[in-house]
């Protein structure tokens, strides 16, 4: 038995934080956990329970900044567990974290090993805090003082075209390139520091996310109708970029799994 709860950021922080999660299970027998490329970066805070990942054969850190991933990865994990998560926007986590986000790519960072002094405080009263409420109130005050030594130049010029290609699953780089007025080689550039990524990959996940939200929310649609809507030549590419980010085709997901996506989860 589980609780998992969506919990929006202070207002200041909309712009660059897409949610908070609370997840509580009650549990204690070990399963398994697919976890699958969402566009998307998090920040996690375990307060009870551990994670195992057999790929890496390494026990994750207890509190630790996720880069983005361009594939599936299993994690297996024990006991009672209690989490708090933050889900950035794609292009947000750059505005508290001074380093480039492609370092973080396909792998994750025990915040210990960042050396960022107010993030270490944060886990600290998070840890002492037992409500969550309170807790989530020391995130928001903790994120709103990390924003104010944030140079927003190139974030402003960034993120209104990966807005635009979240509401338009046809959207081509160059059309990107151009929203942000840079040539096609600096908005790679720039791109990959912001948002961890590059451009056309991202594409790729936001529309597989796309597709399993059109699922989530439509269940009445025929698949050929989902593909297409999410910019998909046809079916078969649409189970292709499934099986290559859950590990499943698109017929074996929709069988074993009720569809939701971390990408769209306000809609």
């Amino acid at each position: 038995m589980q609780s998992y709860q969506i919990i929006k950021p202070d207002p200041v922080l909309a712009p660059y934080v897409s949610h908070y999660w609370l997840l509580k299970t009650s549990d204690s027998e070990d399963f398994m956990h697919r976890v699958c490329p969402t566009g998307c970066m998090q920040l996690l805070f375990y307060l009870s329970g551990r994670v195992y990942s057999p790929d890496r054969a390494v026990w994750q850190p207890i509190s630790y900044l996720g880069g983005q991933y361009s594939t599936y990865e299993d994690m297996k994990v024990t006991g009672t567990v209690e989490v708090i998560g933050i889900i950035f926007k794609p292009f947000g986590t750059k505005a508290f974290f001074p380093f480039p986000m492609y370092s973080l790519y396909n792998s994750i960072i025990d915040i210990h090993d960042l050396d960022i002094p107010w993030l270490k405080e944060l886990e600290e009263q998070i840890h002492t805090e037992k409500d969550n409420a309170i807790r989530i109130r020391f995130i928001d005050q903790a994120f709103k003082k990390a924003l104010r030594d944030h140079d927003f130049y190139n974030l402003n010029r960034l993120s209104p075209s990966i807005r635009y290609a979240s509401e338009d699953p046809f959207v081509q780089l160059d059309r990107m390139a151009e929203i942000s007025c840079w040539s096609n080689k600096q908005y790679k550039r720039v791109f990959s520091e912001y948002v961890g990524i590059n451009p056309k990959e991202f594409l790729r996940i936001i529309r597989f996310q796309r597709a399993i939200h059109l699922l989530q929310v439509h269940p009445e649609m025929k698949l050929q109708e989902i593909a297409f809507d999410c910019g998909y030549y046809d079916l078969p590419h649409l189970s292709r970029d499934f099986k290559s980010f859950t590990g499943y085709t698109l017929k074996e997901y929709t069988s074993r799994f009720f569809p939701y996506s971390d990408y769209y989860p306000e809609k």
